[in-house]
């Protein structure tokens, strides 16, 4: 048999196929409740929330508490994840590198495994490959170990995400903690103000964000939104006052005023039919200029509240 190219649309179905997959093993093995875990950043913003964007990695805070948890599902994990892909993609191969708190270079349960120390964060990148295929699919599941004490302030609740793919949507088996939309809220100001270069992609889901509080008619008092952006700069250990400078460095350089850049930079995170739906309704505008106000909010109620510096050492003290 001959060897095909891996097209674009391939590529996005095995992914999605092996995010769930990845999931719905760290779920069924984990256990996490509230406290012990969060599973944020732009996929949850999708599987949970129903944002149009699509993203490529899992992103979780994991308590401390829990590393032992982490550590002990890996093979179990990699296990599962090959017995589901298995059945949509015969013969395809699935391995895993893993850069952990634990350990040294080495290998692990079946030869499918690498592992790699690391100080405040494991990261779980999936290979997938076929004899048939020219080309690999990678996902990466990103485990930030985080402070228990300032991980249970991080407003969280039980669900079950949902991947959808064409017509049909898989949800995961059992239920995990999943961001609200007010932590979400609080990580993307952070994200926009601290990253050291320009992603597009927080504007856009902080627009999202900013939409769905509107429309479920719970948006937050300043009070609620200030304490948790305090939660998730404890948690990473950042400045308040690095915060607020990174948020009027972003109001004043080309970040919301680039609306091609913006436009150009979603186009690869929406599905085709989105794009062209967004760009015919105009949506793009309105949505920068969205991420624009909540920027200027966030601005104005830290700046109100007259930050101290919030280290990683003093976190306890910050958040109790």
């Amino acid at each position: 048999m001959s060897v095909r190219a891996l097209t674009q649309e391939a590529d996005f179905e095995i992914s999605r196929r092996m995010q769930y997959a990845i999931m719905n093993q760290i779920a069924r093995r984990s256990k996490w409740g509230v406290g012990d875990a969060a599973f944020h950043g732009g996929t949850s913003i999708q599987t949970v929330h129903g944002s149009d964007r699509w993203s490529e990695d899992v992103d979780f805070m994991v308590s401390q508490n829990q590393q032992d948890t982490l550590i002990k599902m890996r093979d179990s994990v990699l296990k599962g994840v090959r017995t589901e892909l298995s059945a949509f993609y015969p013969d395809c191969k699935i391995t895993m590198k893993i850069k952990g708190r634990d350990a040294e270079l080495v290998s692990a349960g079946d030869g499918g495994v690498e592992e790699q120390a690391d100080d405040w964060q494991e990261r779980w990148t999936v290979k997938w490959e076929h004899p048939d295929v020219r080309g690999k699919v990678m996902v990466k599941a990103e485990f930030y170990m985080a402070d228990p004490q300032a991980l249970a302030q991080y407003q969280t609740s039980l669900r079950k995400p949902e991947f959808k793919l064409g017509n049909k949507a898989f949800r995961v088996a059992a239920m995990m903690p999943v961001a609200e939309l007010i932590s979400l809220w609080a990580d993307k100001c952070k994200v926009i103000a601290l990253r050291d270069y320009t992603k597009y992609r927080d504007a856009y889901d902080l627009a999202f964000i900013s939409s769905s509080m509107e429309r479920n008619g719970s948006r937050p008092s300043d009070a609620e939104l200030r304490r948790a952006v305090q939660v998730t700069a404890g948690i990473y250990g950042n400045d308040l006052n690095d915060i607020i400078a990174g948020l009027k460095t972003r109001l004043t350089d080309t970040y919301f005023t680039d609306l091609d850049a913006f436009a150009q930079d979603l186009t690869k995170w929406l599905t085709k039919d989105d794009a062209l739906d967004y760009a015919a309704k105009n949506v793009f505008k309105p949505m920068l200029e969205r991420a624009r106000g909540e920027v200027e909010q966030c601005l104005a109620i830290l700046t109100e509240a007259a930050p101290s510096p919030v280290k990683r050492q003093t976190q306890q003290s910050v958040l109790s």
